[in-house]
């Protein structure tokens, strides 16, 4: 069954990039403090609209981009079946929505929403067109979800956790677009004029080795190591993210679908579960 245009010009599919938020609550020992998840999961939803805002700009400021791009073209807008000006009403609906919402959020996590949408909008206009840049600008955005998550918990989170965020998004990134560049080898378009395959292995690479590094010092040195026996975990998941890049697996392609490989989903429900025990177990 097709979704409404409408819906999805929201991209709910992507929602999951908002699932940080959650993070801060994961490592401060917070997850079962019942009286944390009405606000916490109230504000994923507000970080969810306020990506779809982004999401629908940035879809009516490259709508001629998008038509030429062999699968953005089925975008709604780029294929004529929302127009312009239903874009337009539509983004200034949930820009009045975020807007009287926010009045019941705390004010900080209010500010942190603001950030998102600004620094993706800046991105959306005008960074994305710079190499190595525009990789930086998604990990940033992965930052500020993180820490709006921390906010809304009023939580402060090891520097260390921050770091682990901003190169695992890193990672991430660059896997999106040598999967991008490889679709799309022919016409190389905008960024991907720059990147070439081989360039982006090797990020990936370094990225994957650097992320590695970040989580066994941030569980042996903030958590005293009490979080090591979970690095095997952490290691086969990073080790078979870097196998679907080098592969071009279509989890890259469409990271949304990660979700649908069993043994990357049987590894993160184990890491989960043995985070919470452990930080839980005093």
């Amino acid at each position: 069954m097709k979704l409404n245009p409408l819906i999805r010009l929201m991209r709910p599919w992507q929602w999951y990039k908002n699932l940080v938020i959650f993070i801060p609550m994961v490592f401060a020992d917070q997850l079962f403090n019942l009286s944390l998840w009405p606000i916490i999961f109230g504000g994923f939803i507000f970080l969810c609209l306020t990506s779809s805002l982004s999401y629908v700009i940035n879809d009516i400021t490259d709508i001629k981009r998008d038509r030429a791009h062999p699968d953005k073209r089925k975008r709604p807008l780029a294929a004529g079946e929302v127009s312009i000006k239903q874009a337009l009403a539509f983004s200034t609906l949930l820009a009045i929505v975020l807007l009287a919402w926010s009045y019941f959020m705390p004010i900080y996590f209010s500010f942190s929403a603001l950030a998102l949408f600004l620094s993706t909008l800046v991105y959306s206009l005008y960074l994305k067109n710079i190499m190595i840049v525009d990789i930086h600008m998604v990990a940033l955005n992965f930052i500020i979800r993180t820490l709006a998550g921390a906010i809304l918990i009023d939580a402060r989170p090891s520097l260390w956790l921050f770091i682990i965020i901003f190169l695992l998004a890193i990672f991430w990134a660059i896997g999106k677009r040598k999967a991008e560049l490889d679709k799309i080898r022919k016409s190389r378009t905008g960024i991907y004029g720059f990147y070439t395959t081989e360039f982006l292995s090797s990020l990936a690479n370094v990225s994957a080795a650097m992320l590695l590094i970040a989580y066994i010092l941030y569980t042996s040195i903030v958590h005293e190591g009490k979080l090591m026996l979970t690095i095997p975990i952490a290691t086969f998941m990073v080790f078979r993210y870097l196998y679907f890049i080098q592969t071009d697996h279509e989890a890259v392609k469409r990271p949304e679908r990660i979700f649908l490989d069993k043994q990357m989903m049987v590894a993160l429900v184990v890491w989960i579960v043995s985070i919470v025990a452990l930080i839980s177990f005093k």
